[in-house]
């Protein structure tokens, strides 16, 4: 079962630099993908972090994942209003 946990903060890991590579580097720009990948970066993280009670750890990547959550709450409610103003 140790293994999970592990696997479960490389590919956290993976996932955040991931993304931050590719803002960086203006391949994508910091939208929905971007704010996919870390709040699920942060999630595997924070399952890691738990296994290895690695509490700032847990504590960080939770704040993280509260971030792009909102974010992506934002961008869906930004979505409904767009498509509102061109109805109008």
């Amino acid at each position: 079962m140790e293994l999970v946990w592990e696997i479960s903060g490389w590919a956290g890991a993976a996932m955040i630099l991931t993304a931050f590579l590719s803002v960086s580097m203006g391949w994508v720009k910091a939208g929905r993908a971007f704010q996919s990948a870390n709040l699920l970066g942060a999630a595997a993280f924070i399952l890691n972090g738990a296994f290895h009670e690695a509490w700032p750890s847990v504590a960080t990547n939770a704040a993280w994942l509260l971030i792009s959550a909102v974010s992506l709450l934002r961008m869906r409610g930004a979505r409904g209003t767009d498509a509102g103003a061109v109805a109008a």
